[in-house]
């Protein structure tokens, strides 16, 4: 694809996105989306999105937002401010009232909870030229009080303390004054990261790390895992040079590390370790990892596949990992990290170009935007031609796929007629990802959240 071709292809997506939305009497709009994993537990329903980054309005007003920046019209400006203007009104509420916003378990995260709202609002006034966004961006920060922090048990950069010192650093490159309450957004981002201190675990005699909540292990991937927290870490230490967040830093990238089997060239995914080891009383393993206890783990030895062990994706695997690498290189480069990010950039570049059929999701999240992104920011970042060529040659690929079969893949929707307008996991990631492409240096990483 060129980029008239890629600009073309994100267009259609807008219609998508525009068609499917379903506007309200007061002249707000939502859409409608899957949620659940198609289990028992855990049925695939199609409901009301929310307002999350990740998963909801906010993430699809932040395309629209990027498509008018890149292309203009008008048109999706406003469709974005209305997508937008629900959590504005709730965010305005909370804000008021102190007391009632305490008593709310509203996550932290970088892509769903507060963290999302912040860095989403942010980002999308850059884009618009829409300074009120900013300005309510910058008031939102008051409701990540030093209580919320200390109640999360997350910590990760999905949903977690991770996430947010992310987005308060983004959000802090534009609105560096105190809020409200006399807290600047890098205060704040300090305070998570001390919380982020305090919470780490020891496991196997590995080095320390992060839960991926409370019962379960730490795992190593960038969305849920010790990549992703330890890429905050270093991104708060480039800022104010604490000694201790480069140690904590060191200490989680020694953790993924113990991960890496050189024969793969890969990290192994503690999830596989876990279930090769137990089964369950009751559910699937997406069940138990989403919201199970260690009760319902019955000790038991089984083998797990090779895919399984070493996953690419961006949010659990390699992808994601060395995508991270890249984006602290200015801050950490040695050779152990260089040859883990030319490894996998070689794999993936393979892929791209290889021959073989496509497999798996096009998602940002699970799939083959996550891998184009990777791709795009070796080149932004590190100069690599090559990585930009194969970032192309995916894209078609893709294209070719989506053509032939009449939509795209993503696998929480894989084999069902729902219609994903949602970020990660929907058609508004790819669109994102095809904007980047045709416009690299007038968007961010939204998988790094820059």
């Amino acid at each position: 694809m060129d980029r008239t071709q890629l600009l073309s292809e994100a267009a259609a997506i807008v219609d998508q996105i525009r068609d499917h939305g379903i506007r309200t009497r007061n002249g707000t709009v939502f859409w409608r989306g899957e949620v659940g994993y198609g289990t028992e537990l855990t049925p695939l329903r199609e409901i009301k999105l929310g307002p999350h980054l990740g998963d909801g309005s906010t993430g699809i007003a932040l395309f629209l937002a990027a498509f008018e920046r890149v292309c203009g019209g008008g048109e999706c400006r406003d469709l974005a401010l209305r997508a937008l203007e629900p959590l504005r009104q709730k965010l305005a509420e909370l804000i008021a009232d102190a007391e009632r916003a305490k008593g709310l378990r509203i996550p932290l995260g970088g892509f769903i909870g507060l963290g999302s709202f912040i860095y989403g609002l942010a980002k999308v006034g850059e884009l618009l030229g829409e300074p009120s966004l900013l300005r309510e961006a910058h008031l939102a920060t008051t409701l990540i009080d030093q209580e919320r922090i200390d109640r999360d048990q997350e910590t990760r950069v999905q949903k977690g303390c991770a996430g947010a010192v992310l987005a308060l650093l983004a959000l802090g490159e534009k609105v560096s004054v105190p809020n409200q309450d006399g807290r600047t957004p890098l205060e704040i981002a300090h305070a998570c990261a001390r919380h982020l201190l305090k919470a780490r675990i020891a496991f196997e005699g590995r080095p320390l790390a992060w839960s991926l909540s409370p019962g379960k292990p730490p795992l190593a991937g960038f969305s849920y895992g010790a990549a992703g927290v330890s890429y905050a870490l270093l991104r708060l230490h480039e800022v104010v040079g604490e000694r201790e967040l480069w140690d904590a830093a060191q200490e989680g990238l020694s953790f993924v590390r113990s991960l890496y089997c050189p024969e793969q060239g890969s990290w192994s995914d503690v999830r596989a370790l876990f279930q090769s080891r137990y089964s369950l009383r009751r559910g699937t393993w997406h069940d138990w990892w989403a919201s199970g206890t260690p009760n319902d783990l019955i000790e038991v030895q089984s083998s797990v596949s090779s895919q399984d062990k070493f996953p690419e994706s961006w949010c659990h695997g390699a992808v994601g990992i060395v995508l991270g690498r890249i984006g602290a290189l200015h801050i950490d480069d040695t050779p152990d990290v260089q040859e883990e990010i030319e490894r996998t950039l070689k794999r993936i570049q393979f892929y791209a170009f290889g021959e073989k059929e496509l497999d798996g999701s096009d998602g940002l999240c699970y799939g083959h935007m996550g891998m184009i992104e990777m791709l795009l920011s070796a080149y932004q970042r590190m100069g690599d031609a090559r990585s930009l060529e194969a970032a192309f040659a995916l894209m078609e690929r893709v294209g070719q796929r989506q053509r032939s079969r009449g939509k795209y893949d993503f696998s929480v929707t894989h084999g069902v007629e729902i219609f994903s307008p949602s970020l990660f996991q929907g058609v508004a990631g790819v669109g994102y990802t095809m904007l980047r492409l045709a416009a690299p240096e007038s968007l961010p990483c939204l998988l790094l959240l820059d």
